[in-house]
């Protein structure tokens, strides 16, 4: 699923990204972003943005 992000590092040698998820939703892909982030070394600094209210809440409900 984040095979793009494994060559990205790879092509580019980049050992922290940033990355803003826009219609982030429940916040998933950010969370998945982070476990591979953790797998692999690389620092990330994430943030996510959603239209929904309850997209929001429900992001923050899950920590």
């Amino acid at each position: 699923m984040l095979s793009w992000l494994d060559r990205l590092v790879e092509r580019t040698g980049a050992t922290e990204l940033s990355i803003l998820d826009v219609g982030c939703g429940g916040g998933q892909m950010l969370t998945a972003i982070e476990a591979w982030a953790g797998k692999r070394g690389v620092a990330v600094t994430l943030a996510g943005l959603d239209h929904s209210p309850w997209a929001a809440r429900y992001a923050e409900a899950q920590g």
